[in-house]
C-alpha cells in the first residue's frame, strides 16, 4: 500500500487530500468496495496471504484511492447534487470510473509497481471481456445513461474494461498530438486543479471543455469511441508507441523494430516525472 500511496502521489504530483482511511473487513465472501470523500472501504474474504492476492488487494485500493480525483475533484453538478432517492445519471460515467480503472494501473507501471508485462495481461483481460461478455452496440455513454434501467444494468461492469481501454487511448491520441508533452495524466491533473471538490462543470458542456483543453482532434475521438461504439484501434493506436497488439490472440507485446519515434512516445507513456 505504502508503494502505491508513493506512486499515486508522484502521479498525481501531490496527494489532493491531507488524510485517508482505508477500512478492510475480512470476510467469509467478497461484497466489493466503495470509495467515499477521504476513505474507501473493503469487504475480502478472507485468505492466506500470497502475492498475488496482494496484488490484487493494490489493485483494487488503487482505484478506490484515484477516486478522490474522479470524481471528487472532477465532477458535473448531477454528482455534486446527486439525488440518492431518484437517481439522474450522468453521461460521464467513462470518466468516473473508466479513467479512474486506467489510472489505478497506468500509476504503478510508471513507478515500477507492476511490470509492463503484468499490465499487457491486465489489458488483454479487458479487450476479452469487453469483446466476449458485453453487447458491442453499446457505446460509453449509452452505458452511462441507461446505468439504472435494468438492460443497461447488464451493460454496467463493462465500463471498467471498454472505459479504461478508451482512457488509454486517449492517453496515447493526447501524447500523440502534443508530440510527447502532454498526456491524460496532464491534462486530468490540470483539470482537477480547476475544478476541484467545490465547483462541478456543466453536464452537458463536458466534450466541449474538454476539447478546448486539448486539440480539436479530440472531439472526433469522443463521437467514435465514448458517444458512439466503433470498434476500437487497439492496434493502429498502440503502434503509435512501439507496441504491437495481435488482434488474434488479443495480446500486447513491444515491438522490437519500433522506429525512434515510437520509442520516444513510449518513454514519454511511461515516464514517471
Amino acid at each position: 500500500m505504502t508503494n502505491m500511496l508513493v506512486a499515486a502521489d508522484a502521479f498525481l504530483n501531490g496527494l489532493p487530500v491531507p488524510r485517508y482511511t482505508f477500512l478492510f473487513f475480512f470476510e467469509d465472501v467478497n461484497a466489493g468496495a466503495w470509495e467515499h470523500s477521504y476513505s474507501s472501504e473493503y469487504i475480502i474474504k478472507e485468505q492466506d496471504w500470497t502475492e498475488e492476492f496482494g496484488k490484487r488487494m493494490t489493485d483494487i485500493a488503487a482505484h478506490e484511492f484515484f477516486h478522490i480525483v474522479t470524481p471528487l475533484n472532477i465532477h458535473s453538478e448531477i454528482i455534486e447534487k446527486f439525488n440518492f432517492v431518484t437517481p439522474t445519471p450522468s453521461e460521464h460515467l467513462w470518466l468516473y470510473e473508466g479513467t479512474t480503472e486506467w489510472a489505478s494501473h497506468k500509476m504503478q507501471i510508471c513507478y515500477s509497481i507492476k511490470t509492463l508485462d503484468d499490465y499487457f495481461k491486465d489489458l488483454r483481460r479487458k479487450v476479452i471481456t469487453d469483446e466476449r461478455f458485453f453487447d458491442k452496440t453499446y457505446s460509453l455513454s449509452k452505458i452511462s445513461l441507461t446505468s439504472y434501467t435494468p438492460e443497461g444494468h447488464k451493460q454496467y461492469s463493462n465500463i471498467y474494461n471498454r472505459g479504461a481501454l478508451v482512457a488509454g487511448l486517449l492517453d496515447i491520441r493526447l501524447l500523440e498530438l502534443s508530440q510527447g508533452k502532454r498526456g491524460y495524466r496532464e491534462v486530468i491533473n490540470e483539470l482537477a486543479k480547476e475544478y476541484g471538490p467545490n465547483k462541478s462543470f456543466p453536464e452537458k458542456e463536458w466534450f466541449d471543455i474538454f476539447v478546448k483543453r486539448t486539440y480539436p482532434e479530440i472531439a472526433d475521438f469522443f463521437n467514435r469511441y465514448v458517444k458512439n461504439a466503433e470498434p476500437l484501434p487497439l492496434k493502429e493506436y498502440y503502434e503509435k508507441i512501439g507496441i504491437l497488439f495481435d488482434e488474434q490472440t488479443k495480446t500486447f507485446s513491444i515491438n522490437p523494430q519500433a522506429t525512434l519515434e515510437q520509442i520516444r512516445l513510449r518513454e514519454r507513456w511511461m515516464r514517471n516525472n
